[in-house]
């Protein structure tokens, strides 16, 4: 799994059982690997690249990620069924059809010589949904104890039920604009939050986000790198000379506040799990409580499932599309049908 943060590569060797209609999961190893700064900068979207950049981009870093797992296999002298690779996303327009997840699949498979399923997104997008987010399958059958599960990477997204089906969508762009703004002060991250509660809020820039019609859509709905490249960056540019603590004050509350709101769209929201980076934002969570008050219990688990529950589901998915079972709900991404997504490499293994 490689997020929108850019922290790094999330690998996890996990085992499955289904007894009595519930599937479990065990996370036998698991290590997330720090890009460096090569690429790092790789990686960030860039709008402009050739196609022939592109597509070298694809293909290195797949090789990378192959040579990156076929390490992991060793360390641990895994023996695993396939990888389910979450690839990097590039391009995630779903209202032009399109979406790309670089990272091919064919070198991974030729480095480690285990089967691959990666892509799970695009077939959905065909479909007319938005190809996101796909989590929602997993925490629906994994994690169903949790009436909702919020996850906190470069972008935040919520998943519930309404009725009997669930639903999901992406609330607004997190570690993406907070590591952003932490930037100006020659910092990764904004640690626990600090910075952001030391400022005050900057009502224009509240006014601002809140106006932006994404805000004020209904699910199901989904953000790329692009959205956030054209509206929310340029926002914070036409406040840069103000402190950046006050930048980051005000954005946790715009977002906090939009959570609080998305619970409304929940039959239940009295037990919400809390994964992803942005979990150890103490400032954050401290504000979330406050926004949503008595009578919800926000979660925040064990390290190991704040940092790899994404990479624990994306397993999941694969381990889905092999057996032929929906890995993507259309209540949650609006396509014309619910789907086992995903692209099999195998042919080295068959001896073909």
């Amino acid at each position: 799994m490689s997020g929108t943060s850019l922290d790094g590569l999330d690998i996890a060797y996990c085992a499955f059982t289904k007894e009595d209609n519930q599937y479990r999961y065990n996370v036998i190893a698991a290590e997330t690997l720090v890009y460096d700064d090569q690429w790092r900068q790789r990686l960030t979207f860039d709008p402009n690249l050739s196609g022939y950049d592109l597509k070298l981009l694809d293909l290195q870093y797949g090789t990378w990620l192959g040579e990156t797992v076929a390490g992991f296999i060793e360390r641990h002298q895994a023996t695993p069924d396939f990888i389910a690779s979450h690839g990097h996303t590039w391009f995630h327009e779903p209202e032009n059809r399109l979406n790309l997840q670089i990272g091919d699949g064919y070198e991974i498979h030729r480095i480690t010589k285990v089967p691959v399923i990666n892509d799970f997104r695009s077939l959905d997008i065909r479909l007319g949904g938005q190809g996101a987010p796909l989590v929602p399958v997993g925490d629906h059958l994994l994690f169903s104890e949790y009436d909702c599960c919020i996850n906190l990477g470069g972008i935040a997204n919520i998943s519930g039920l309404q009725g009997s089906k669930r639903i999901s969508f992406d609330i607004a762009p997190f570690n993406l604009v907070l590591n952003k703004l932490a930037a100006r002060e020659g910092l990764d991250y904004d640690e626990g939050g600090q910075l952001a509660a030391s400022g005050k809020e900057i009502p224009t820039l509240s006014n601002a986000i809140n106006k932006l019609p994404y805000f004020q859509q209904s699910p199901p709905k989904s953000l790329g790198i692009e959205w956030i490249s054209e509206e929310i960056f340029p926002l914070l540019e036409d406040l840069g000379s103000s402190r950046t603590a006050d930048l980051l004050h005000t954005y946790v509350q715009f977002v906090t506040g939009e959570m609080a709101r998305s619970l409304s769209c929940f039959d239940r929201q009295e037990r919400i799990l809390v994964t992803g980076g942005g979990a150890r934002n103490h400032y954050f969570i401290e504000c979330l409580k406050q926004q949503t008050g008595q009578g919800v219990t926000i979660e925040v688990p064990d390290e190991l499932l704040i940092d790899f529950k994404e990479a624990i589901v994306f397993a999941f998915l694969g381990l889905l599309r092999s057996n032929y079972e929906v890995n993507c709900l259309r209540e949650v991404t609006g396509a014309s049908l619910s789907v086992s997504g995903g692209v099999v490499y195998d042919q080295l293994v068959r001896g073909k």
